[in-house]
């Protein structure tokens, strides 16, 4: 299921607007700068998501959310707007009722601003039960008397299994710590963020190899010569052999496996294996042992893969590239002294804005903005990038998608960014009537 439709009336206080999403998996949403763009990716992330904070203080009369299966979402308020003076008098939010297709409904009454101000909803869900149900009670009220906090966030999680949502915001560079009150550095988190997701691929590979190894002599003894296996030929091992080094030639490649790590089987030992039928099943079962365990890092290997050819294309004009290790990433440089042989690390604090922009944006798509029915926002992502990097993005975000099945609203100001794409550019259109 994607998002199929975009209707807002009552933005900022006179609009109404109509965005039929494209039938592709990116649509490039494009109006003057202050006509709203922002604003309606932002609202579209908070009705998905239950933010009611943000939903409270946009200033819009209702929003309808239509999916390709049929099912829509509608937000409406009772009153589209109240100041900050007003919110200050009289510490209320003006009340928002949120229904769907399937007749369910959730109203919040005169909401208290109080309710939002530091509130979080990992915060509330993390509460004890008892200061959980005393923060329903306190804050929220509804005609229906058992609406609460519990309830309606029930209803956003079955929202988000049909299409979750997440918002690449103009200020990527930085994010919000698990604690505290500060941002954290977008570039080092996702490094970190890497190291612990080959870290988790290794460990169930080594779950993997444990068993495997433990349990070989006695498939050995039950499996490694069965009638089925009779007539398994020479040919049929090395196509196996080629398969396996193919993945170790890939995870060399990307930088999730060290050259010791992997396995030779040479041609004298193919020789010897071919002599009879026992040592070619012995062989043939040790090389599907090999391939599955390795086949643990296959879909971290594949998202890698995508991430280091969109990476490292756009940063070879200026001499540079980005490598991985378990360490997490690091990038380098190949302008280098004629008195230095190798390229020469740059540190991450180092690099240009351009370049912090390229590798927060495209880490959060290849790797923060997987599976299956999920929407992902990005908010000008032409910031700080060369023309010639806006001019390819969204052929790479086209391929992204059709890599993670994720579907994108792209909102800019760049021509460069479209770039001859036109069958995908949307404007923020008036609402026909109905």
């Amino acid at each position: 299921m994607f998002l199929e439709k975009i209707l807002i009336k009552g933005l900022f206080g006179c609009d109404d607007h109509s965005i039929n999403l494209c039938k592709e998996s990116v649509t490039i949403l494009h109006a003057a700068n202050g006509e709203g763009k922002t604003t309606v990716l932002r609202l579209v992330r908070s009705v998905l998501e239950g933010d009611i904070q943000t939903v409270a203080e946009t200033f819009f009369s209702s929003i309808k959310l239509e999916f390709t299966d049929g099912f829509w979402l509608k937000v409406e308020k009772e009153k589209a707007y109240l100041s900050p003076k007003e919110i200050s008098r009289f510490k209320r939010f003006p009340a928002i009722t949120f229904t769907t297709s399937q007749k369910e409904s959730f109203h919040f009454t005169s909401i208290p601003s109080s309710a939002f101000f530091d509130l979080d909803r990992d915060d509330v869900q993390d509460r004890e039960e008892a200061c959980l149900k005393k923060l329903m009670k306190d804050f929220y009220h509804s005609s229906e008397e058992d609406l609460n906090l519990e309830s309606f966030y029930s209803f956003i999680d079955e929202i988000q299994s049909r299409l979750s949502v997440k918002l690449i915001d103009t200020n990527r560079l930085f994010i919000d710590a698990s604690y505290g009150n500060y941002k954290r550095d977008a570039i080092s988190f996702y490094s970190k963020d890497l190291s612990d997701r080959i870290l988790e691929a290794k460990q169930k590979k080594e779950l993997v190899s444990d068993e495997k190894d433990s349990s070989l002599p006695f498939r050995l003894v039950t499996q490694g010569f069965s009638e089925e296996k009779k007539d398994l030929s020479l040919d049929a091992i090395k196509e196996k052999l080629e398969k396996l080094y193919r993945i170790l030639e890939k995870l060399k490649k990307t930088g999730l496996l060290a050259s010791s790590e992997s396995k030779n089987i040479t041609e004298e030992l193919l020789e010897k294996a071919s002599q009879n039928q026992e040592r070619l099943s012995v062989l043939n079962l040790v090389l599907e042992d090999e391939i599955e365990k390795f086949a643990c890092y296959e879909k971290l290997l594949a998202k890698l893969e995508l991430f280091l050819k969109i990476i490292n294309r756009l940063l070879s004009p200026s001499g540079k590239f980005m490598s991985v290790s378990s360490e997490g990433i690091s990038f380098y440089s190949t302008r280098i002294p004629k008195t230095e042989s190798e390229p020469r690390e740059i540190p991450l604090s180092a690099i240009s804005s351009g370049e912090k922009q390229l590798f927060v944006l495209f880490y959060s798509l290849v790797f923060m903005s997987e599976g299956k029915h999920n929407l992902v926002l990005i908010d000008e992502p032409e910031l700080s990038m060369h023309i010639s990097w806006q001019e390819e993005f969204i052929d790479d975000l086209l391929e992204i998608c059709r890599e993670n099945s994720i579907q994108a609203v792209v909102s800019t100001h760049s021509p460069n960014i479209v770039n001859g794409h036109f069958e995908l550019l949307v404007g923020l259109s008036e609402e026909e009537e109905e």
